[in-house]
């Protein structure tokens, strides 16, 4: 394993504090770095190589349900990642 950074956009800035609270809960295994001026914070974890480093920060990012607050800084490489794990309807739809 080695260690990725992942970089972050931190959106509705006066809620950030309590979205980056949650994802450093639900990623204790991970630096999740404070957002600077612009927003942008710094995830670095340890994963076998950078898709599944974003794989696993998507997955927090889900799990502490903070996913209108931050995104990726840089649009990630993760085919059909709109999609809700083992739903196969239209693309966008949410049930």
């Amino acid at each position: 394993m080695s260690q990725h950074s992942v970089a972050l956009q931190v959106y509705h800035r006066g809620g950030h504090d309590r979205s980056c609270k949650k994802l450093k809960e639900v990623m204790p295994s991970a630096e999740v770095g404070d957002p600077d001026e612009n927003g942008i914070l710094e995830v670095k974890l340890d994963a076998p190589d950078f898709e599944e480093a974003l794989h696993q920060v998507w997955n927090g990012i889900a799990a502490a349900g903070c996913d209108d607050h931050i995104a990726f800084a840089e649009h990630p490489d993760i085919p059909e990642h709109w999609k809700r794990p083992g739903f196969d309807g239209p693309p966008g739809a949410l049930a």
